[in-house]
């Protein structure tokens, strides 16, 4: 786990903001293509940093995954040995 460090953000971690309301309590915002979303309010700084840092984990881990799909199914469609064995599948012949 990483945590992101911001050296302009006053809490000192991207994402991590002082609560408007002024109650001691720290919101987390994490933005994901131009939209935002609230991760949580937190006690602290810190555990809203580690709040932060596993949101971003799980959306690398998720982009990820989709992409490596992405490319093992582009790479068995233009797999011609793969092609015909689904030829083959779809006429009842195996």
């Amino acid at each position: 786990l990483r945590l992101h460090l911001s050296s302009t953000n006053s809490t000192g971690y991207v994402g991590v903001y002082v609560n408007g309301r002024r109650d001691g309590r720290f919101r987390v915002i994490l933005t994901l293509d131009s939209k935002q979303q609230t991760v949580g309010n937190f006690g602290t700084a810190v555990e809203g940093a580690v709040a932060y840092a596993r949101a971003v984990g799980g959306e690398q881990a998720r982009a990820g995954r989709a992409e490596a799909e992405a490319r093992s199914a582009a790479a068995h469609s233009a797999d011609p040995a793969r092609q015909g064995q689904r030829s083959l599948a779809q006429a009842g012949i195996e």
